[in-house]
């Protein structure tokens, strides 16, 4: 177990991120192993960010501008760098295998 502190105020493309948001939203979280893996004092390998407050309509292009290419286009997944910025969702699954999701954006 490779063990390192993290500073997400030394993280450049983390604030990059978030300045980048500000006209966008004020609500973009970090959620998933990365934030089990800063608690942990482990070293993080990939980010992801949960977005609030952005229409469907509008997510691709604020995408786009940053530079983000689009990998998990179902659920409306984008990567930047080592950083995956998706809209808050919803999952339910439906039927079998992988693709048996229905999505919902949250609009809250």
């Amino acid at each position: 177990m490779q063990i390192s502190k993290i500073s997400l105020k030394n993280n450049s493309d983390l604030q990059f991120i978030a300045e980048f948001l500000k006209p966008y939203t004020k609500r973009a979280y970090l959620v998933g192993g990365s934030v089990r893996d800063l608690f942990l004092g482990l070293k993080i390998c990939d980010y992801d960010i949960e977005l609030y407050d952005i229409k469907l309509k509008d997510f691709e292009k604020i995408m786009q501008k940053l530079g983000a290419q689009g990998f998990g286009k179902s659920f409306f997944v984008y990567k930047f760098k080592n950083y995956d910025l998706a809209l808050a969702r919803t999952e339910n699954k439906i039927s079998y295998g992988h693709k048996g999701f229905e999505v919902q954006i949250c609009n809250d």
